[in-house]
């Protein structure tokens, strides 16, 4: 099967929610990305670092739920070059990626609430 990889126009990018933006190489966040023909997305983000550290907090096995988009920091240039990669794949990974209207810390810990 051949994938057709297609641009989507980009209108904005947005970080928003950081839990901790004094280090955002520890850091999750919204990540809001706006297309030019209207649409939105709302997408989880975070550096493993903060994963692997929240996972240990809240001491849970494993996790899965809506995807994440891991990035080395939430800096505004590193998070617009991972958008323009994954508008250039095609809206199906913005749609893969679009989540429920929340956060990370609130996520893994409905997730901890409801599995264990």
């Amino acid at each position: 099967m051949t994938v057709k990889k297609t641009g989507l126009a980009l209108a904005q990018v947005a970080v928003t929610e950081v839990d901790d933006a004094s280090d955002l190489s520890k850091a999750s966040g919204v990540v809001e990305v706006f297309l030019k023909d209207g649409r939105q997305f709302s997408i989880l983000a975070a550096t493993p670092a903060w994963f692997e550290a929240e996972f240990a907090r809240l001491k849970l096995p494993y996790y899965f739920g809506p995807s994440i988009l891991f990035l080395r920091d939430l800096k505004d240039r590193t998070v617009k070059q991972a958008v323009t990669a994954m508008t250039k794949e095609g809206e199906g990974v913005l749609i893969q990626h679009d989540t429920p209207r929340t956060t990370l810390p609130r996520l893994l810990a409905e997730f901890k609430a409801r599995h264990f």
